[in-house]
């Protein structure tokens, strides 16, 4: 995800721990895609 967000033009702002955050939260489904959409808008440069 981070690199199609940088080969777009977006880079966000956040830790390696927010990262890994979100990643668990894909994988064990806690986490739907407005929540990922909302999290990408709130650290977009």
């Amino acid at each position: 995800m981070m690199s199609f967000l940088e080969i777009n033009g977006i880079k966000l702002t956040c830790t390696d721990e927010e990262i890994v955050k979100i990643g668990f939260g894909i994988a064990d489904s806690t986490m739907d895609e407005r929540t990922l959409l909302n999290f990408i808008i709130e650290y977009n440069l």
